[in-house]
């Protein structure tokens, strides 16, 4: 059983299972309303239940490949690089606003690789914090300070 936990789709799946679950936790309070009248809840559900489905699909797939391939030891540094992004990205976004977020976030991230090439990784951050903040400050007019508040 443990030999089956191992493989990588099968925690893929169970993490996205998870994440389902927990989106179905968070938003048990909110209304769902009908398909004629959507409440704040009807998409954030449809969305969660989709997660459980796909993860269970791919969980399930991985536990009868006997040839699927093993999470190994290297996997977790690109895990652990991303979750601490995006926590710092939260931490960040209204305290020093969204461009710096974004700089921090893309950067945080490639420590997860081994083959970081630093230029490339410069010229990505300053790219998606311009059109991050094109996007959702000037086009989409969201409420987002751009260098902190």
């Amino acid at each position: 059983m443990s030999n089956i936990l191992l493989r990588q789709n099968v925690l893929g799946g169970l993490l996205l299972v998870l994440f389902g679950v927990l989106g179905l936790a968070l938003g048990a309070s909110l209304d769902i309303g009908t398909v004629r009248r959507m409440g704040p809840g009807f998409f954030p559900r449809i969305l969660s239940w989709l997660l459980v489905g796909i993860g269970a699909g791919i969980a399930l797939a991985g536990a009868r490949d006997a040839s699927a391939d093993r999470v190994s030891a290297g996997a977790w540094r690109p895990l652990a690089m991303v979750t601490i992004a995006l926590l710092c990205f939260q931490l960040l976004i209204d305290r020093r606003g969204l461009v710096v977020a974004t700089i921090a976030v893309v950067g945080i991230a490639a420590l997860g690789g081994r083959d970081t090439r630093w230029p490339e990784v410069a010229a990505l951050a300053g790219v998606l914090a311009a059109g991050a903040a094109l996007l959702f400050v000037k086009a989409l007019d969201l409420p987002i300070p751009l260098w902190g508040r």
